[in-house]
């Protein structure tokens, strides 16, 4: 079987110098920095699956095994078939029809079986399937699914997104033995966008009492208008930086650091838009409409970023011979704003 191929890229620009605004910015200690990242990858794979022989096409399964010979029980007798062969006046005719698309044995081809064997199994008095009873393909010849789904859209998507920030710090030695700093950082990521809008959620209704399928840039019955992520922005997003450097005792060895900040994580928006993006089919209205609400996200228009707080405390000693004692506490916490 011949490898697919594999490819991997990643590109990035990167710029920065002095900031000098003509009258307002003349410090040498204020710079701007702009950077650009791109990543493009293909991991394609091959898929084996096992198809129905001709006889099976046909219905006659009487060569037919499943870890050894099974037998097959008709779903509306509970009785086995004879010679495990199913009449051709019982395969369904959407089954009949899905068949002509399936390739034969050690073809290429890709498709999903949903069909288990259950409905053609035999049950003891427990309603527990017998050992050796049952077949997949006769229960997708019989169109006896034991469990279905639907997946609307494609599997291809064209994330976008972009990040910007701000960062202000200052120095205060207060002591000889002690300095102090602190720095204040404003981040805002935008949700992620698809490039072609193949994305859908649901606008929903005060009290939920209605429900309609929206599409990027759309404008939705209920709540207005969505952004193309059809997610709003988390703008508050203000990250403090804390931290100290002491040596308690001026003719001593001892290094006391410490330091205290307030950092955001965006991969909440990287899971909302794989779900926005799973819901959307054709211009994504179909999609959003048969999709169900497997969470309490699907729908909602904020979405916060996650708050993670980090606390570093780190000691350090000189002893005699030249040797060095270190201590450090590190710790992260999330107080808040986790999305549900």
């Amino acid at each position: 079987m011949e490898k697919p191929s594999y490819a991997q890229a990643r590109f990035s620009l990167s710029g920065g110098g002095p900031l000098r605004i003509p009258k307002l910015i003349q410090s040498d200690r204020a710079f701007v920095f702009l950077n650009y990242f791109g990543a493009r990858s293909r991991n394609p794979f091959n898929a084996v699956s096992t198809l129905p022989t001709a006889a099976e096409r046909s219905g006659d399964l009487s060569q037919s095994v499943a870890r050894g010979p099974v037998v097959i029980h008709d779903p509306l007798t509970r009785l086995p078939f004879a010679d495990n062969r199913i009449p051709a006046s019982r395969i369904n005719p959407a089954a009949s029809g899905l068949l002509s698309f399936f390739p034969p044995p050690n073809q290429n081809g890709r498709g999903t079986f949903t069909f288990s064997g259950f409905a053609t199994s035999g049950f003891d008095a427990d309603g527990q399937p017998l050992a050796g009873t049952g077949f997949d393909v006769a229960d997708f010849l019989l169109g006896r699914p034991q469990s279905s789904s639907v997946r609307f859209g494609g599997a291809d998507t064209y994330f976008r997104s972009s990040s910007f920030s701000a960062f202000a710090q200052d120095d205060w030695r207060a002591r000889p033995n002690l300095t102090l700093n602190a720095g204040l950082r404003y981040e805002f990521r935008p949700p992620l966008a698809e490039k072609y809008n193949r994305m859908a959620t649901l606008d929903i209704a005060p009290g939920f009492m209605a429900v309609a399928p929206v599409t990027p840039g759309a404008s939705g019955p209920y709540t207005g208008v969505f952004p193309r992520g059809l997610v709003n922005s988390d703008r508050n997003n203000l990250a403090p930086r804390f931290g100290l450097a002491w040596r308690p005792f001026p003719k001593g060895s001892t290094l006391v650091r410490a330091g205290y900040g307030w950092y955001y994580n965006a991969s909440v928006y990287n899971q909302a838009a794989s779900l926005l993006a799973r819901a959307a089919a054709g211009d994504g209205r179909r999609g959003a409409a048969h999709a169900a609400l497997p969470r309490r996200n699907f729908g909602q228009r904020a979405l916060h970023l996650v708050e993670i707080h980090r606390q570093r405390l780190d000691v350090r000693r000189r002893r005699g011979g030249g040797q060095r004692t270190r201590r450090r506490h590190r710790a992260s916490r999330f107080p808040g704003r986790l999305p549900v």
